[in-house]
């Protein structure tokens, strides 16, 4: 038979080494906030300038194709007058469930003739309209021109019932108060060659100087890969391999900050440009003859891993634990109606023009409660595999984006547990 003193005894060693152990065990992340998977895919659009008939955009089934196999229903482009070539394209993505936000009009312009236009011959086709673009870059005095436009273009469409339903973007300016004459505000916060995380902040507070406490659309941001322009006359450049890493983060990124729609800029490149000397003719997820380049296809896969077209309940899943001893993690949860949820982890660090991390990835722990089937995919570099089912995994995260899905799970005493919760 054993002592008290015996048991005691023992019991405080077991106390004292469990307290060891928590001391030198990674911090353990809280789970992050439950997203719906639905809501990044509708997340996710791209720029296009289907007017421009001198260049590859001319061709608008091409265009649809290309837009079908990424993934992306969303686009943005401005409105031209007296352009039925135009409005056939945009009918015609619209028959593929693509869907625009326009650009439409400029101080001193009646909005009125553009309006009828989206009123009476788009329809369905258009789900949002924007004020003018970076209209600060016109000069002294943009601001008193800007603002009583707005504020038309704005109560010209929330008064005819068959436009208010259309969402109202803001201009796409800084430092003036536009709050009460758009739906929703606007930024372009391209980061400059670099991590997108880099400057969200700054932008998003920039942004919320004009729009408010509205939310907030990030109608242009990209990169451009003009690696031999002349310095200092544009934003910074960086290669297609580092963009693969950054630009499936930059959605994931904006998502998880709360802006529910990011266009990038834009879907291709308009013009050649052997010598990369333009970044104007660079920012294109595919280049001049339309061919995919290595951040269309990342783009393209991650929403493949994410990708959710059914709104509806949240569904009930298990709630990720992330252990990290690193620095830079980032994740997002993302519920899928069939009852699956995705993990996306990614840390914000840059990456070398080859695309690689600068410094060694790390790995985190991933803690589920119950074993679960599992998947891991990685867009950047095109690895998908399936994991044997577990109730916890360690997994090697560095700045490219990882996507772990979760199924559900394995065990009777789980489904029964989540029967009870319905």
């Amino acid at each position: 038979m054993t002592s008290w003193t015996g048991r005691a005894a023992r019991q405080a060693v077991k106390c004292l080494a469990t307290l060891a152990a928590c001391a030198l065990a990674p911090p353990a992340a809280a789970a992050p906030p439950e997203r719906s998977a639905a809501a990044f895919t509708d997340s996710v659009g791209v720029n296009v300038h289907l007017f421009y008939s001198d260049t590859p955009y001319r061709d608008s089934g091409a265009v649809r194709a290309r837009l079908q196999e990424l993934g992306v229903r969303h686009v943005r482009d401005g409105l031209a007058p007296n352009r039925p070539d135009q409005l056939a394209a945009i009918r015609h993505l619209h028959a593929a469930g693509i869907r625009h936000d326009l650009l439409l009009g400029a101080p001193g312009q009646d909005p009125w003739p553009l309006l009828r236009v989206v009123r009476d011959q788009l329809g369905g086709a258009i789900e949002a309209l924007e004020g003018p673009n970076e209209y600060w870059s016109t000069g002294p005095g943009w601001q008193r021109r800007l603002v009583p436009f707005q504020r038309h273009l704005y109560t010209s469409v929330k008064a005819d019932p068959r436009l208010a339903r259309l969402t109202l973007v803001g201009s796409s300016v800084g430092d003036v108060d536009l709050s009460r004459s758009l739906d929703v505000g606007n930024l372009h916060p391209y980061p400059g060659g670099g991590p997108p995380e880099a400057n969200l902040a700054q932008e998003l507070g920039r942004a919320a100087r004009v729009s408010g406490t509205k939310p907030v659309w990030a109608t242009e941001t990209g990169y451009h890969g003009a690696l031999q322009m002349k310095r200092g006359s544009h934003q910074p450049a960086t290669t297609d391999a580092a963009q693969a890493v950054y630009l499936p983060r930059l959605f994931a990124a904006y998502f998880a900050a709360g802006i529910p729609r990011t266009y990038a800029y834009e879907l291709l490149d308009q013009f050649p440009d052997p010598g990369l000397t333009d970044p104007e003719r660079h920012y294109g997820l595919l280049d001049h003859r339309m061919m995919p380049k290595p951040q269309f296809h990342a783009l393209r896969r991650l929403l493949s891993a994410t990708g959710d077209l059914r709104r509806g309940p949240k569904p009930s899943v298990l709630a990720p634990q992330v252990e990290d001893a690193g620095s830079g993690l980032r994740q997002l949860l993302l519920a899928h109606s069939d009852g699956t949820s995705r993990l996306l982890l990614w840390r914000a660090e840059p990456v070398g023009s080859d695309g690689r991390a600068l410094r060694s990835p790390r790995s985190v722990t991933v803690r589920l409660g119950e074993p679960t089937a599992l998947r891991l995919s990685d867009p950047t570099w095109n690895r998908d595999r399936e994991l044997a089912p577990a109730a916890t995994l360690r997994v090697i995260v560095g700045p490219a984006l990882k996507v772990l899905r979760i199924g559900r799970p394995a065990s009777p005493s789980a489904s029964r547990r989540r029967a009870r919760r319905s």
